[in-house]
């Protein structure tokens, strides 16, 4: 086991990695700074993850699966940066987030919807003008009246071209046979972001989630889109959301 420092949403944190395969995962976000905290899973943050990793299957009703020890450190590792990065106001998403134009665009949804295909339909219509920022697991700070999404090694191989972006509007993906855009309020968007978003271990983090969640509403567009999967489905993002 070997400690590393990396930056991830503008924080340095000392890491120990116990595999080489993990050690390449994170090696793109390896500095030199000075760590402002530490990050160390325990054997017993290890067990939490796998005992989590078992109530998700079971709840899916899926047969158990023997996750790999690297799944399982990657995973306490971003509980801990999660918790650590909240108290400076950002919170986790579960989501896919692209780039175009400089602004970014959130899509949340249940797994299995198809959040990861449809963003990658915008880097089909748009080449070069589009990247994904973070495929699966985004961190936003919210700063006021603005919010920002992060990249971090949850969500894509590769790092991407820009560490940050303004997030322009979130996006609530459900598949349907027409590709339809159309505005939601906060209320009819906060049942949707609570449950694409971290949860609290104490009712102080709860209450600090909560309150990130609805300032987070009030900075932002909001939609709810249904789509095929299709090229189409991306000209009708692009064209609802990247017109003010």
């Amino acid at each position: 086991m070997a400690s590393y420092n990396v930056k991830i949403a503008g924080m340095t944190a000392a890491i120990e990695l116990r595999h080489e395969r993990t050690v390449k995962y994170f090696r793109p976000y390896f500095t030199d700074e000075k760590a402002e905290c530490s990050l160390c899973p325990t054997a017993a943050d290890m067990d939490a993850i796998r005992q989590k990793f078992r109530h998700n299957d079971r709840l899916r009703g899926a047969e158990e699966y023997h996750y790999p020890a690297i799944a399982v450190e990657a995973s306490a590792l971003l509980d801990l940066l999660a918790h650590e990065l909240l108290k400076r106001d950002f919170l986790l998403t579960h989501g896919s987030a692209v780039v175009y134009k400089g602004r970014a665009y959130l899509f949340i949804a249940p797994s299995g919807t198809g959040k990861s295909t449809h963003t990658r339909r915008w880097l089909e219509l748009l080449g070069e003008e589009a990247f994904i920022i973070n495929d699966d697991k985004p961190f936003i700070r919210i700063d006021g009246g603005a919010a920002t999404v992060y990249a971090n090694p949850w969500g894509l191989i590769e790092k991407p071209p820009i560490e940050s972006a303004p997030l322009a509007a979130i996006v609530s993906l459900a598949r349907g046979d027409k590709n339809q855009v159309a505005p939601l309020s906060p209320s009819q968007m906060f049942p949707l972001l609570f449950c694409a978003s971290l949860r609290g271990t104490t009712p102080q983090e709860a209450l600090h989630i909560t309150e990130l969640e609805h300032r987070l509403l009030s900075s932002v567009r909001l939609f709810g889109m249904t789509c095929t999967d299709s090229l189409d489905a991306a000209k009708a993002a692009v064209a609802a959301l990247t017109t003010e």
